[in-house]
């Protein structure tokens, strides 16, 4: 693991990165967080790899966020994005890897901003808060399902200015460490080396909140027997509700438990959600985060 940057004592990886977290006219936010057994981040890393290859990929990065036309490789990153999503969901099955996606709306966390007098910078403290949430649900999620031995965590989130890693790093250590000391925690920017977990955080981040942030048009775009063009409003759309289609079919097939257009009580989203995430046949958990 040392070619990786990890500590050598690493027993579980995690990725995470997020989406949206501060466009104004949006508002639903999401981080996603890629995690595994150390032993199995090889051959996950392999088979992200070779899907890219399989796809016949042109770009060497995968990103949720870059616009994209007909004329300008739309169709091709759709392919793309759909194998990495499916060799990603084979793994889940196998359950050598987990996917958490927490969601949150913006609105709702207005309340917190002026109970802690959060003046300056809003969005970064509630990007901080989440991912804290996020990283302690992922490890306690771990050693539910795992024996009491030392779990080792070394996290990798993609480059971000206004996050305290340090800070981070502790809040998670005092919320999850047994009294006995059984996890450790070393959280750091991503790593430089290429990486294909990383890429696959950024598109199911980027898929939660698009799907969260433009239900209505995805429901419209339903019910007009999915055109291939269309007038809906929401971004890209010929290219994006297509993809929404593709993980929901491939979740619901291998019953992984995730939801599409079935409301959370609470929530004013619509779109990804995992009714049920502490199945440990639910490998696949997108988290509409209310504060109640």
């Amino acid at each position: 693991m040392a070619v990786f940057g990890f500590d050598e004592r690493t027993t579980h990886v995690g990725f995470a990165d997020e989406s949206s977290w501060n466009e104004p006219n949006l508002s639903f936010r999401s981080i996603a967080c890629v995690s595994a057994r150390v032993e199995h981040y090889c051959e996950i890393e392999s088979r992200l790899y070779a899907a890219r290859c399989q796809a016949g990929a042109k770009m060497a990065e995968l990103k949720w966020s870059e616009p994209r036309t007909e004329k300008r490789g739309g169709k091709e990153h759709q392919r793309d994005t759909a194998y990495l999503m499916n060799a990603a969901l084979y793994l889940a099955v196998e359950q050598k890897l987990r996917i958490d996606v927490v969601i949150w709306d913006k609105r709702d966390r207005e309340s917190l901003e002026q109970q802690f007098d959060i003046r300056e910078k809003p969005d970064e403290w509630h990007l901080q808060n989440m991912y804290r949430t996020l990283i302690t649900f992922v490890i306690n999620r771990w050693r539910s399902i795992e024996d009491a031995s030392l779990h080792h965590w070394s996290f990798a989130i993609d480059q971000h200015e206004g996050l305290n890693f340090r800070m981070l790093q502790n809040h998670i250590l005092r919320n999850v460490v047994p009294k006995n000391g059984r996890v450790a925690v070393d959280i750091s920017n991503e790593k430089e080396s290429p990486n294909y977990s990383l890429q696959l955080v950024d598109i199911f981040a980027g898929l939660g909140a698009y799907s969260h942030n433009h239900w209505s048009n995805y429901d419209l775009w339903i019910q007009q027997n999915k055109p291939n063009r269309s007038r809906i409003p929401a971004p890209q759309a010929h290219l994006r509700f297509p993809l929404l289609d593709f993980l929901h079919e491939r979740c619901a097939s291998n019953q992984l438990g995730v939801s599409l257009l079935e409301q959370k009580s609470g929530f004013g989203g619509r779109g990804f959600w995992t009714p049920y995430p502490s199945r440990t046949t639910h490998t696949v958990n997108f988290w509409c985060y209310t504060l109640n």
